[in-house]
Protein backbone atom coordinates (compact mmCIF):
# COMPACT_ATOMS: atom_id res chain seq x y z
CA UNK A 1 0.00 0.00 0.00
CA UNK A 2 1.47 3.39 -0.96
CA UNK A 3 1.86 6.21 1.49
CA UNK A 4 -1.38 8.17 1.45
CA UNK A 5 -2.15 11.83 1.95
CA UNK A 6 -4.89 13.64 3.80
CA UNK A 7 -5.71 17.34 3.51
CA UNK A 8 -8.56 19.26 5.09
CA UNK A 9 -9.73 20.30 1.63
CA UNK A 10 -9.94 16.79 0.17
CA UNK A 11 -13.36 15.73 -1.09
CA UNK A 12 -16.40 17.97 -1.13
CA UNK A 13 -14.50 21.17 -0.21
CA UNK A 14 -12.17 20.80 -3.19
CA UNK A 15 -15.08 19.90 -5.46
CA UNK A 16 -17.06 22.98 -4.46
CA UNK A 17 -14.37 25.64 -4.20
CA UNK A 18 -11.41 24.53 -6.37
CA UNK A 19 -12.72 22.38 -9.21
CA UNK A 20 -14.90 25.14 -10.74
CA UNK A 21 -11.80 27.31 -11.23
CA UNK A 22 -10.18 24.61 -13.37
CA UNK A 23 -13.00 24.15 -15.88
CA UNK A 24 -11.11 26.01 -18.60
CA UNK A 25 -8.00 23.88 -18.03
CA UNK A 26 -10.07 20.71 -18.35
CA UNK A 27 -11.48 22.00 -21.64
CA UNK A 28 -8.03 22.84 -23.03
CA UNK A 29 -6.70 19.39 -22.17
CA UNK A 30 -9.78 17.70 -23.58
CA UNK A 31 -9.31 19.46 -26.91
CA UNK A 32 -5.80 17.99 -27.18
CA UNK A 33 -6.97 14.39 -26.87
CA UNK A 34 -8.19 12.25 -29.78
CA UNK A 35 -11.56 10.53 -29.63
CA UNK A 36 -11.95 6.98 -28.32
CA UNK A 37 -8.64 7.19 -26.46
CA UNK A 38 -7.34 5.56 -23.29
CA UNK A 39 -6.20 8.03 -20.63
CA UNK A 40 -4.61 7.88 -17.20
CA UNK A 41 -5.27 10.90 -14.97
CA UNK A 42 -2.49 11.33 -12.41
CA UNK A 43 -3.61 12.94 -9.16
CA UNK A 44 -7.23 12.72 -10.23
CA UNK A 45 -8.59 14.28 -7.03
CA UNK A 46 -12.39 14.42 -7.03
CA UNK A 47 -12.49 12.98 -10.54
CA UNK A 48 -13.57 16.24 -12.16
CA UNK A 49 -11.03 15.94 -14.99
CA UNK A 50 -11.78 12.28 -15.55
CA UNK A 51 -15.52 12.91 -15.71
CA UNK A 52 -15.08 15.82 -18.13
CA UNK A 53 -13.09 13.55 -20.49
CA UNK A 54 -15.17 10.40 -20.06
CA UNK A 55 -17.38 10.97 -23.10
CA UNK A 56 -14.43 10.86 -25.50
CA UNK A 57 -12.47 8.05 -23.82
CA UNK A 58 -12.95 4.31 -24.21
CA UNK A 59 -10.99 3.80 -20.99
CA UNK A 60 -10.02 6.19 -18.22
CA UNK A 61 -8.04 5.45 -15.05
CA UNK A 62 -7.58 7.98 -12.27
CA UNK A 63 -4.71 7.57 -9.80
CA UNK A 64 -4.87 9.33 -6.44
CA UNK A 65 -3.02 9.26 -3.09
CA UNK A 66 -5.85 10.66 -0.96
CA UNK A 67 -8.40 8.05 0.19
CA UNK A 68 -10.94 10.81 0.81
CA UNK A 69 -10.56 12.13 -2.73
CA UNK A 70 -10.78 8.59 -4.08
CA UNK A 71 -13.95 7.81 -2.13
CA UNK A 72 -15.52 11.04 -3.34
CA UNK A 73 -14.62 10.25 -6.96
CA UNK A 74 -15.98 6.72 -6.70
CA UNK A 75 -19.29 7.96 -5.31
CA UNK A 76 -19.61 10.36 -8.23
CA UNK A 77 -18.71 7.59 -10.66
CA UNK A 78 -21.46 5.36 -9.23
CA UNK A 79 -24.01 8.15 -9.57
CA UNK A 80 -23.00 8.75 -13.19
CA UNK A 81 -22.86 5.04 -14.03
CA UNK A 82 -19.51 5.23 -15.80
CA UNK A 83 -18.29 1.66 -16.16
CA UNK A 84 -15.27 2.56 -18.32
CA UNK A 85 -13.82 4.86 -15.62
CA UNK A 86 -11.79 3.46 -12.72
CA UNK A 87 -10.16 5.18 -9.75
CA UNK A 88 -7.26 3.56 -7.91
CA UNK A 89 -5.22 4.43 -4.85
CA UNK A 90 -1.63 4.64 -5.98
CA UNK A 91 1.75 6.33 -5.91
CA UNK A 92 2.32 7.96 -9.32
CA UNK A 93 6.10 7.72 -8.96
CA UNK A 94 5.82 3.92 -9.22
CA UNK A 95 3.07 2.69 -11.54
CA UNK A 96 4.39 -0.84 -12.03
CA UNK A 97 0.84 -2.20 -12.41
CA UNK A 98 0.67 -0.53 -15.83
CA UNK A 99 2.57 -1.69 -18.92
CA UNK A 100 4.79 0.41 -21.16
CA UNK A 101 2.67 2.57 -23.49
CA UNK A 102 -0.53 1.07 -22.10
CA UNK A 103 -2.37 4.39 -22.50
CA UNK A 104 -2.80 6.78 -25.39
CA UNK A 105 -2.28 9.72 -23.04
CA UNK A 106 -1.22 10.50 -19.47
CA UNK A 107 -2.38 13.79 -17.97
CA UNK A 108 -1.98 15.63 -14.70
CA UNK A 109 -3.45 18.94 -13.58
CA UNK A 110 -2.35 21.11 -10.63
CA UNK A 111 -0.59 18.20 -8.93
CA UNK A 112 3.15 18.56 -9.49
CA UNK A 113 3.53 21.81 -7.53
CA UNK A 114 2.29 20.26 -4.29
CA UNK A 115 4.64 17.26 -4.45
CA UNK A 116 8.01 17.11 -2.71
CA UNK A 117 10.57 18.25 -5.29
CA UNK A 118 12.23 14.84 -5.48
CA UNK A 119 9.05 13.08 -6.61
CA UNK A 120 8.22 15.27 -9.62
CA UNK A 121 10.81 13.80 -11.95
CA UNK A 122 9.93 10.15 -11.19
CA UNK A 123 6.22 10.91 -11.71
CA UNK A 124 6.83 12.48 -15.11
CA UNK A 125 9.12 9.62 -16.16
CA UNK A 126 6.45 7.09 -15.22
CA UNK A 127 3.87 9.04 -17.23
CA UNK A 128 6.19 8.93 -20.24
CA UNK A 129 6.73 5.20 -19.78
CA UNK A 130 3.08 4.21 -19.69
CA UNK A 131 1.65 6.63 -22.28
CA UNK A 132 2.24 7.69 -25.86
CA UNK A 133 1.38 11.31 -25.13
CA UNK A 134 1.85 13.35 -21.94
CA UNK A 135 0.09 16.60 -21.00
CA UNK A 136 0.92 18.56 -17.84
CA UNK A 137 -0.90 21.54 -16.33
CA UNK A 138 0.34 23.61 -13.40
CA UNK A 139 1.07 27.14 -12.28
CA UNK A 140 2.64 29.45 -14.85
CA UNK A 141 5.94 30.98 -13.71
CA UNK A 142 5.97 33.87 -13.03
CA UNK A 143 2.35 34.46 -12.08
CA UNK A 144 0.61 37.30 -13.92
CA UNK A 145 0.22 40.71 -12.33
CA UNK A 146 -3.56 40.57 -12.12
CA UNK A 147 -6.10 39.65 -9.45
CA UNK A 148 -5.87 35.92 -10.18
CA UNK A 149 -2.07 36.01 -10.03
CA UNK A 150 -2.02 37.98 -6.80
CA UNK A 151 -4.26 35.42 -5.06
CA UNK A 152 -2.06 32.42 -5.90
CA UNK A 153 0.41 32.74 -3.03
CA UNK A 154 -2.28 33.29 -0.33
CA UNK A 155 -4.32 30.34 -1.63
CA UNK A 156 -1.28 28.07 -1.59
CA UNK A 157 -0.30 29.28 1.88
CA UNK A 158 -3.64 28.35 3.44
CA UNK A 159 -3.42 24.88 1.85
CA UNK A 160 -0.98 23.96 4.61
CA UNK A 161 2.76 23.97 5.38
CA UNK A 162 3.79 20.93 3.34
CA UNK A 163 1.68 22.02 0.38
CA UNK A 164 3.10 25.53 0.49
CA UNK A 165 6.65 24.21 0.75
CA UNK A 166 6.09 22.20 -2.39
CA UNK A 167 4.62 25.18 -4.19
CA UNK A 168 7.57 27.40 -3.27
CA UNK A 169 10.12 24.88 -4.54
CA UNK A 170 8.13 24.45 -7.77
CA UNK A 171 7.99 28.23 -8.24
CA UNK A 172 11.65 28.90 -7.40
CA UNK A 173 12.81 26.16 -9.77
CA UNK A 174 10.99 27.62 -12.76
CA UNK A 175 7.75 25.66 -12.82
CA UNK A 176 7.11 23.21 -15.64
CA UNK A 177 9.82 24.56 -18.00
CA UNK A 178 12.46 24.37 -15.27
CA UNK A 179 11.41 20.89 -14.21
CA UNK A 180 11.33 19.53 -17.76
CA UNK A 181 14.64 21.14 -18.64
CA UNK A 182 16.26 19.40 -15.65
CA UNK A 183 15.02 16.07 -17.07
CA UNK A 184 16.18 16.82 -20.60
CA UNK A 185 12.61 16.82 -21.91
CA UNK A 186 11.42 19.29 -24.52
CA UNK A 187 8.04 21.00 -24.69
CA UNK A 188 6.22 20.41 -27.96
CA UNK A 189 3.34 22.77 -27.29
CA UNK A 190 2.47 25.26 -24.56
CA UNK A 191 -0.57 27.37 -23.79
CA UNK A 192 -2.12 29.16 -20.80
CA UNK A 193 -5.57 29.68 -19.41
CA UNK A 194 -7.25 33.00 -20.15
CA UNK A 195 -6.04 34.72 -16.95
CA UNK A 196 -2.47 33.47 -17.38
CA UNK A 197 -2.15 31.62 -14.08
CA UNK A 198 -1.89 28.07 -15.42
CA UNK A 199 0.40 26.66 -18.10
CA UNK A 200 -0.59 23.58 -20.08
CA UNK A 201 2.19 21.77 -21.94
CA UNK A 202 2.39 18.77 -24.24
CA UNK A 203 5.72 16.98 -24.08
CA UNK A 204 7.89 16.28 -27.11
CA UNK A 205 8.68 12.61 -26.75
CA UNK A 206 10.93 12.15 -29.77
CA UNK A 207 13.99 11.45 -27.61
CA UNK A 208 14.50 9.54 -24.37
CA UNK A 209 14.62 11.56 -21.14
CA UNK A 210 17.58 11.50 -18.77
CA UNK A 211 17.45 8.87 -16.07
Amino acid sequence: MPKTKNHYYDGWFYRKYIDPNLEEVRKIIGEELPGNCSVIDIGCGTGAMSFSLSSKCRRLVGVELSPRMLNFANRQKAQLGLKHVDFVLGDASCLSQFKDKEFDAAITSMVLHEMPAGLRGPVILEMIRIAREVILADYAIPQPKNFSGYTTFPVEFVAGPSHFKGFLSFYKNGGLPGLLNSLGIKIEQSTQNSVGTIQIVKLALDRPPKN
